[in-house]
C-alpha cells in the first residue's frame, strides 16, 4: 500500500474541496426562476410552484420572504391575477388585462397594451415592450393618481417604483423564467482557471522557478540560481489570492453575488 506524503495529502484535499465547491455552485445555478432588475439592482425570484393555473415566485429581502402568486399566464389567459404576500400576510392583488387588438411588431419587438389595476384603487394603462420594459401611457394621470394615494403607495411599493413593479409582474406572466446560471457559465470557467493557477503556485512553486530559469537566456549562470524564501512567500500569497478570486467567481456563478 502506498504511503502518502503530507504534500500528496494536501493536493488531494485541495482538489476534493475544489470539486465540492463547484458541485454546490452548480446546484445553486440550476434553480428555476427569473432575474428581475430595478433601480437598486437585480434580484433572483425563485420559481417554487409551476402548474397549469398558478405559478409561485419567492424572493427574500432583509430576511423577509416575499411571495408572488400568479393565476394564469399570458398569452393564453386574460386577465392574469397576481397576489403579493410579504412575511405570510397578503398585501396587494394586481390584475393585468391585455387590451384586445393591441399587438403589433416594431423593429422586432412585440408591443402590447395593458390595463393594470390593484386593490388600492390604483388603475393604470400602459405599453409593454416584451423583453424590455413597461411604460405608462399618461404620466400626468399616473403622477396625479399616485399623489392622491400617497399613503397607500408607500405601503405597497416597497423598494420598487410602480413602473418597475408592473414590469416585474408582466415578465412573470409571460413565463420569462430561466435557469439561474444561464448567463453565469463564464464564471465557472474563471473558477477553473483560478484554482488551476492557485494549485500551480501552491504546490509547484519550485517547478515554476525551474521553468523560469529555462527561459532566462539573457541571465548569466541562470542554471545556478536558487529560489529565495521571498519567492516562495510571493507564490503562496498569489495562490491565496487566486483562491479568493475562485470563491468570488463561484458566488457570482450561483447568483449569490450579482
Amino acid at each position: 500500500m502506498k504511503n502518502w506524503t503530507t504534500k500528496q495529502k494536501c493536493k488531494l484535499l485541495y482538489w476534493a474541496v475544489a470539486v465540492v465547491f463547484l458541485l454546490i455552485a452548480w446546484m445553486l445555478m440550476n434553480v428555476d426562476g427569473i432575474f428581475i432588475g430595478d433601480t437598486w439592482g437585480q434580484d433572483f425570484y425563485k420559481l417554487t410552484e409551476d402548474t397549469e393555473t398558478q405559478r409561485v415566485f419567492v424572493r427574500r429581502e432583509d430576511g423577509i420572504e416575499q411571495v408572488y402568486k400568479m393565476e394564469g399566464r399570458f398569452p393564453g389567459d386574460n386577465p392574469v391575477i397576481v397576489t403579493y404576500e410579504k412575511d405570510g400576510a397578503p398585501e396587494e392583488t394586481w390584475t393585468l388585462t391585455e387590451t384586445e387588438g393591441s399587438k403589433k411588431n416594431l423593429t422586432g419587438l412585440t408591443i402590447v397594451n395593458y390595463n393594470v389595476s390593484s386593490g388600492k384603487n390604483l388603475e393604470f394603462s400602459g405599453t409593454h415592450y416584451q423583453g424590455k420594459n413597461f411604460s405608462f401611457d399618461d404620466w400626468e394621470a399616473v403622477n396625479k393618481l399616485l399623489e392622491e394615494n400617497k399613503k397607500d403607495v408607500f405601503d405597497v411599493v416597497g423598494r420598487m417604483n410602480y413602473q418597475e413593479k408592473i414590469q416585474c409582474f408582466l415578465n412573470m406572466a409571460y413565463g420569462e423564467s430561466e435557469m439561474q446560471g444561464k448567463y453565469n457559465m463564464e464564471f465557472v470557467l474563471y473558477y477553473i482557471l483560478c484554482i488551476a493557477c492557485a494549485y500551480a503556485l501552491a504546490f509547484h512553486a519550485g517547478d515554476l522557478f525551474e521553468l523560469q530559469k529555462a527561459f532566462s537566456w539573457d541571465i548569466k549562470n541562470a542554471a545556478g540560481m536558487e529560489p529565495s524564501s521571498w519567492y516562495f512567500f510571493t507564490s503562496y500569497a498569489g495562490a491565496a489570492l487566486f483562491g479568493i478570486l475562485a470563491v468570488i467567481c463561484l458566488l457570482c456563478a450561483s447568483g449569490i453575488l450579482s
